[in-house]
Order: structure tokens, then C-alpha cells, then sequence
């Protein structure tokens, strides 16, 4: 098959059969199709009748396919109308037209609707005619189109702000984290999960150091549709842990996995590793090392798990905005005086699909969303050159803000 500007896709001119008084030419097997990328796809089927024969009377040709879903026809005349939902399905076009030296060819195309496909498309034509034919045997021809699904989601954590004061007289900080899911390539994506983690408490038997205030999940024309809640527990990341569940060595480790009673048991699932930051390791270990992250390796975290979908286009996106409120009171009465440290939200995607897809290899999963806070006043002298290091660090864009600079000038964040 090949893909025309016209945005069907026709099969190539055949080359006439040689032998054949009447012959539904096949064409080579055709790469697979990418579904959904286009609305429709044009079968042809061309009838050929050599020069050197006596002209014949009528054709005939009958279409049979599977797994279709209500083809349009083109230039043939059909006998029987598609129904819709049908598995399996046949139409006979016709030609009544004697094919002669003149005019040998009679050509029938077979527009199909692409709304709805399986993995495989299997067409059988097979032309008879009213006349007696030399070589009955070649008038029938088998074509399948094997169909891929292409698509993935990307990801953009944003904080706003990204940087704040405090002293010794601030009470709480509120800050806004916020993600945004947008589709990439044509197949569509019905439903997404994705968890955020935000720092909640340092112990169960201590008081939180942060809550979530609000959930805001946008509306509207421009928004795929969704909804959050908020999970039961508490979660703490484990280096070196699978995300299918925890290690037997580990069981015993309190810092596993814990629930509000304090018993163990459930899914663990590892924050953003260090070294995929997109800075050099030696910037890396100079950030944590003179910014220290409260994320949910540092903290048992709070779980926001929200459902999005479906993803048909890639005009819409979903978003979603965590009002966070830091207690400063209780961090600095529990972690102690910090100059300079982060608070991190972590974000995990999820395609539920069955349906497999070919994805961004390229793609992120995961996300963390961080916001810097900053105590008043000059640094201790030893720490002002590594600080200024570190600050800019944090203000450097994130890789995807490069690669999808179009998301990020789509991020809404209401008043």
C-alpha cells in the first residue's frame, strides 16, 4: 500500500496479468497501517482482460472482508448495503460494460471506514463473468492489511512558584503543583491513570509536615475529561525496589510501605531515580548535597490517584493542579533549621489500554515537580558559591519543556 496526498491509502498500479481472461490482480502484502491515522483506507481491485482476446460480456466482482466496520463504496455499484457491527460481510460490485481491446480494464475501489478496526483486515475479490473463460482459475485474489496502534502520552510537571522565602515567623507556604498529559500520534487512547505522591509525614507517630489542600482537575472544551481521589495510606519509596511489589528480605522494614495503623502490605513503587536527571551527576550530587529534597524517599508520601479519558486527538489535553500547604512550623520542629531545601511532588503514568501500542521510546513515566524554598537572609559564607549553583539548577528548564514547548504555553493555572 501506499499513502497518497490525499490522505487515502490506494494500492499501487498493477502490472496486467499476462495469461488471464478475466483476473482480480493482487498486489504485494502491504505494510502495516497505522489505524485511526487516517479516516478511511481505499482498497483496488483491478479487473484486466488481454488485447488479444475477443471481447467478453459482464463482470462481476465479489468483495468479501472481516473485521470491518461499514465500508463506503466508490466506483463500483454495490448489490447489498453494509450493516454496521458486522464481523464479517460480502458485496458484489458490477460492471455491465462489455471489456473489449479498447477499454480492457475495469477498476473498483473499496473505500474503507477506519473508525473502528482490529488488528487485521482481510479482503477476498473474486471476478466471474458471463462468458466462458480460457483460465477460470486465477479471478480470485486474497489481500490482508495488518493495522498497528501508535500512541503514548506525554508528560510536563510545572510548580508554581518554583522558588520561595520563609523565616522564622512563617507558619505554612502555599504552593501549586501541576501536570499535564498530552497525546502523541493518531490511535486513541482510552483511559490513563496517573498517581502523584506529594511529602506528607516524616512518621505516622509525628504530626504532617504537608497536606493537600485542593484538587483541581480542568474543565472544559480543551481538557480531556477526568477525576482524582485521594488514597488511603501512606507511601514511602524504596531505591532498588521493583514496581510490582517489594522485596521478602524487606518485609520487616518499616519504612516499606505503610498504612494509617501502621501494618505493612501493598504495592511499593521507586521515586524518579537520581541519575535520570537531565544535569551532569557532579551538578546533580552538588544540588542535593546543598538543597536537600523532602520528596517520598525523605518522607512517607500522600497519594492522589486520578483517571483520565479517552484521548482522541491531540488537540486536548488533561490537567491537573495540587494545592499543597508546607507546615513550617512542624518541618523545622521535626527535620530541624534548613538554609535551602525542596519539596517534591512525584508523578507516575499509567496507560490502562489492552490494546498494544507502539509508544516514544523517549517518553517519561514518571516526573517529579519541585519547588525550592529559600530562607531569608545571605547563606552561611562557605555555602554561597555552591547555592548559587544549585538555584540556577532548579531554574533550568526541564527537557520536556524543550521538546514540547506547545504544552507548556497550553498550561493553564486559574486565578
Amino acid at each position: 500500500m501506499r499513502c497518497a496526498d490525499d490522505q487515502w491509502c490506494q494500492a499501487p498500479e498493477p502490472a496486467p496479468p499476462s495469461h488471464s481472461a478475466a483476473a482480480a490482480a493482487a498486489r504485494d502484502s502491504p505494510p502495516p497501517v497505522c489505524a485511526f491515522q487516517r479516516s478511511a483506507v481505499i482498497a483496488l481491485v483491478d479487473i484486466w482482460t488481454p488485447t488479444r482476446v475477443p471481447s467478453l460480456c459482464s463482470r462481476h466482482l465479489t468483495l468479501r472482508w472481516s473485521r470491518l466496520i461499514a465500508p463506503l463504496t466508490g466506483v463500483c455499484h454495490c448489490s447489498m448495503a453494509m450493516k454496521k457491527q458486522s464481523a464479517n460481510a460480502a458485496q458484489r460490485c458490477s460492471r455491465a460494460e462489455k471489456l473489449n481491446s479498447s477499454d480492457p480494464e475495469a477498476i473498483f475501489l473499496l473505500k474503507l471506514d477506519m473508525s473502528q478496526v482490529a488488528d487485521t483486515f482481510n479482503l477476498t475479490a473474486e471476478a466471474t463473468s458471463t462468458s466462458e473463460e480460457a483460465t477460470p482459475n486465477d479471478n480470485k485474489v486474497v489481500i490482508e492489511l495488518p493495522f498497528v496502534h501508535k500512541a503514548d502520552i506525554s508528560m510536563l510537571g510545572k510548580a508554581k512558584p518554583e522558588v520561595v522565602t520563609f523565616n522564622a515567623a512563617t507558619k505554612n507556604i502555599e504552593l501549586e503543583h501541576g501536570f499535564v498529559l498530552a497525546k502523541l500520534y493518531a490511535s486513541p487512547i482510552q483511559q490513563v491513570q496517573l498517581s502523584i505522591r506529594v511529602p506528607y509525614v516524616f512518621s505516622e507517630t509525628e504530626k504532617p509536615i504537608a497536606y493537600v489542600r485542593q484538587i483541581r482537575v480542568l474543565q472544559g472544551d480543551s481538557f480531556v475529561p477526568g477525576s482524582c481521589r485521594n488514597m488511603e495510606g501512606v507511601v514511602k519509596s524504596i531505591d532498588g525496589q521493583d514496581q510490582a511489589g517489594r522485596n521478602s528480605e524487606d518485609d520487616s522494614r518499616t519504612d516499606v510501605l505503610a498504612s494509617r495503623n501502621g501494618s505493612l502490605g501493598g504495592r511499593v513503587q521507586r521515586s524518579v531515580p537520581e541519575h535520570e536527571s537531565p544535569r551532569s551527576e557532579k551538578l546533580t550530587a552538588l544540588l542535593y548535597q546543598n538543597v536537600p529534597p523532602l520528596n517520598c524517599k525523605t518522607s512517607l508520601c500522600h497519594e492522589v490517584r486520578c483517571n483520565f479519558g479517552p484521548f482522541l486527538n491531540r488537540q486536548k489535553i488533561a490537567q491537573i493542579i495540587l494545592t499543597v500547604v508546607v507546615n513550617m512550623e512542624e518541618f523545622i520542629r521535626q527535620a530541624g533549621s534548613w538554609y535551602a531545601f525542596s519539596v517534591g511532588s512525584e508523578g507516575y503514568l499509567k496507560i490502562l489500554d489492552n490494546t498494544t501500542f507502539l509508544t516514544d521510546p523517549n517518553s517519561r513515566k514518571e516526573i517529579r515537580v519541585a519547588t525550592v524554598f529559600q530562607k531569608e537572609g545571605p547563606p552561611p559564607a562557605q555555602k554561597v558559591a555552591t547555592w548559587i549553583i544549585a538555584a540556577s539548577a532548579f531554574s533550568w528548564p526541564h527537557p520536556l519543556l524543550i521538546d514540547y514547548r506547545w504544552i507548556s504555553s497550553r498550561m493553564y493555572y486559574p486565578k
